[in-house]
């Protein structure tokens, strides 16, 4: 790690944990998370009423070092409730997996106090994963970029980018986009409206 103690990691962590809004679970969680240039950005845990919107305090730290102009990322320290290490979920893992050297991530996982702690690498977390080299795969169903913003699928359904920001799928009943965000049905009846009805 760059020229931090991993405590001072933890201890960034534990206290982002104490600034988490968690009125639906109680179980606060805090991360820090340590930039490839030596700074530290934490965040915490936020749950919403409707409980599928609360995003992790892992990826709260992705979202707001990426927001500032970072990267590249050497280590994520996680704090939560209880004195036993905790580890980031399996939807924290894939963001924290997007980025540069993401496998090499050190991920230190710390409870509220205490000085137990499990050091471990998103690699080991996260096993055969799937990541950004993804997109360079080649045979059926592999993705390619075409343009700014475009993708193609091979096989029956796909979807192929025509231009930047348009998608066009084959058959009956398809969207294409006409112009950029216009969509125009194709197909009797394609969105279920009758003939002139604008709705």
């Amino acid at each position: 790690m760059t020229n931090l103690p991993v405590g001072e990691l933890v201890a960034a962590a534990r206290a982002a944990r104490e600034r988490a809004y968690a009125p639906y679970s109680r179980f606060r969680v805090g991360a820090a998370l340590l930039t490839d240039g030596g700074d530290v950005v934490t965040a915490a845990n936020v749950e919403n009423a409707s409980y599928g919107l609360g995003i992790c305090a892992e990826r709260a730290a992705v979202v707001a070092a990426v927001a500032a102009g970072y990267r590249s990322f050497e280590a994520i320290a996680v704090a939560g409730g209880g004195e036993a290490p905790v580890t980031p979920c399996g939807a924290c893992r894939q963001v924290l997996r997007e980025f540069p050297a993401a496998l090499d991530l050190e991920v230190v996982c710390a409870g509220e106090a205490g000085d137990q702690v499990l050091t471990t690498t998103l690699r080991a977390l996260l096993p055969e994963s799937f990541g950004p080299g993804a997109f360079q795969a080649e045979g059926p169903g592999a993705f390619q970029a075409e343009g700014p913003g475009a993708f193609h699928s091979e096989g029956p359904g796909a979807f192929q980018a025509q231009r930047a920001g348009a998608s066009e799928a084959e058959g009956p009943g398809a969207l294409q986009a006409q112009q950029p965000g216009v969509l125009q049905a194709e197909g009797p009846d394609a969105l279920g409206r009758p003939p002139g009805d604008p709705s």
